[in-house]
């Protein structure tokens, strides 16, 4: 993929993720989703295809970032090597209160959308 076209494909993505984070489901419509990255409309459809798409790759690329957060907690600086049980449960535990602290309203709106769309649940409970 150029350059260019990664990067607008991360700005519709960026956009989507904001729109719906601050403005709710019913707001990421492709033409507001367009005008907040800054593209056409045909921009969007070309990349993501359609609204539950988008929205399916939101939830997707949500998913792949907690488990990297904690993977990197699991086996990061947070945990010594001959950490115990007990310090493994701590370490998890703290990784998930702060995913759902820093991205509440994410998440709520994600849980949301997944009740519309199959493939936001699909992904969800596979990431789960």
């Amino acid at each position: 993929m150029q350059e260019r076209s990664r990067r607008t494909l991360e700005r519709i993505y960026r956009a989507g993720t904001e729109v719906l984070e601050k403005r709710g489901p019913s707001a990421v419509t492709i033409a507001n989703v367009a005008a907040a990255a800054g593209v056409s409309t045909g921009s969007v459809y070309r990349r993501f295809g359609s609204k539950e798409q988008l929205l399916t790759v939101i939830q997707h690329e949500f998913v792949e970032d907690f488990k990297a957060e904690m993977a990197s907690r699991l086996n990061g600086e947070h945990l010594q090597p001959d950490a115990s049980l007990n310090d493994v449960v701590r370490v998890a535990v703290e990784g998930f209160a702060r995913t759902f602290e820093t991205h509440q309203r994410l998440l709520r709106e994600l849980m949301l959308v997944s009740t519309e769309i199959p493939g936001v649940v699909e992904v969800g409970s596979r990431g789960a």
